[in-house]
């Protein structure tokens, strides 16, 4: 039995798109026939990753917008959403030396990516599968001053 075609209709945004798990989700869902908004940092040049990958459109735009245009954009883009994919770090990408500093700037991360969410789940409550599928990391443990927030 053939797969092609088992994710007609599907709208997908992946955040965290241009490359590792976020880069192999978005082409496996278009290779399955799933309409797919891959978005991501301006700087990862995401729009040439898939400028040739059928069933992908490549967005340059990350989760931090105050606005939550990513959702906002994928939805006008794909005419609705089916399911949101996150491929991110849930918190800062570059290590604090200063544990306060590092606890600071996770909170932050986090927040916006609860604003991400509250903009999007109205989104995905108009599709009868709407659903988030969340595949990002903690990087406390490898962090520098780890030891300090453990010891909390």
């Amino acid at each position: 039995m053939s797969d092609s075609g088992r994710l007609f209709g599907v709208r997908a945004l992946v955040c965290g798109g241009a490359n590792g798990i976020g880069e192999a989700i978005s082409r496996t869902l278009a290779r399955h026939d799933a309409r797919v908004l891959a978005a991501d940092h301006p700087e990862t040049d995401i729009a040439g990753r898939y400028r040739d990958v059928p069933g992908v459109t490549g967005l340059p735009l990350g989760l931090g917008s105050p606005d939550s245009a990513a959702t906002r954009t994928a939805a006008d883009k794909l005419d609705g959403l089916d399911v949101v994919i996150i491929c991110t770090n849930l918190q800062p990408q570059k290590p604090q030396d200063d544990a306060a500093a590092y606890a600071d700037a996770s909170k932050q991360r986090l927040a916006q990516l609860n604003q991400f969410f509250d903009a999007a789940l109205p989104l995905l409550q108009k599709s009868p599968g709407g659903r988030f599928i969340v595949l990002g990391q903690l990087r406390s443990a490898f962090a520098k001053g780890a030891e300090e927030l453990f010891a909390r």
